[in-house]
């Protein structure tokens, strides 16, 4: 069932990679490919602009999944860099709701999401940084048997974090801050969003080469 998605995820890393190979043979010793890994604890407000259940609670909880993905890092000054990031998103996640007979249901299942991500980074006292920039979040599993709304819109992203670098590798750790859905993304207005305020609070694992 989740074979087309995956397959999906491996076009679009070709896809990035191809993009990425002009820059990096343009700015030698300036320029870092990583692998990114990590997990979120996430948060779902109890109140807000979407209904809650019966029982006075929200409805729909998102649980800690895996990410991994992709980064490329360009330095254009001193310590400010630019980065872009394809993050793949496997959450764990909860809707309860009551039935017509007033019978309390709950269903459990996975939220996937993409992450493409902007952000600028600085460094300072060469091993620690911050950085911050938008995430356009796309959920790549939404359906409409789905009891959830489709998650995808514009977000954001801050943090802060420590690299060490030795030769041609670069060791990171960088807990972060990302707000979902600050502005759904809805072009063809064919899917139902509505704002579950997902807020993430994780840290994220990187291993990079630099050239």
């Amino acid at each position: 069932m989740l074979k087309p998605a995956y397959h999906m995820k491996l076009n679009l890393i070709a896809v990035f990679l191809i993009m990425l190979s002009p820059l990096a043979h343009s700015q030698t010793g300036k320029n870092t490919i990583s692998l990114l890994f990590g997990g979120a604890h996430t948060i779902t407000a109890s109140t807000g602009i979407y209904p809650t259940s019966r029982y006075g609670n929200s409805p729909f909880i998102v649980t800690s999944g895996p990410h991994i993905g992709l980064s490329y890092s360009h330095r254009i000054y001193k310590g400010i860099s630019v980065e872009g990031n394809m993050i793949f998103v496997d959450e764990r996640a909860q809707y309860s709701y009551s039935s017509e007979t007033d019978i309390h249901l709950v269903n459990n299942g996975h939220v996937n999401m993409l992450w493409l991500q902007a952000l600028c980074k600085y460094t300072f006292f060469k091993y620690f940084f911050i950085d911050a920039g938008i995430s356009a979040d796309i959920q790549t599993n939404h359906t409409e048997a789905m009891q959830m709304y489709d998650q995808s819109g514009l977000g954001a992203e801050a943090g802060f974090g420590a690299k060490l670098t030795t030769g041609h590798i670069t060791f990171s750790v960088n807990p972060y801050w990302h707000m979902h859905y600050m502005l759904p993304i809805n072009i063809a207005n064919t899917k139902n969003t509505w704002n579950h305020e997902l807020d993430e609070e994780g840290i994220r694992l990187g291993v990079g080469y630099n050239f």
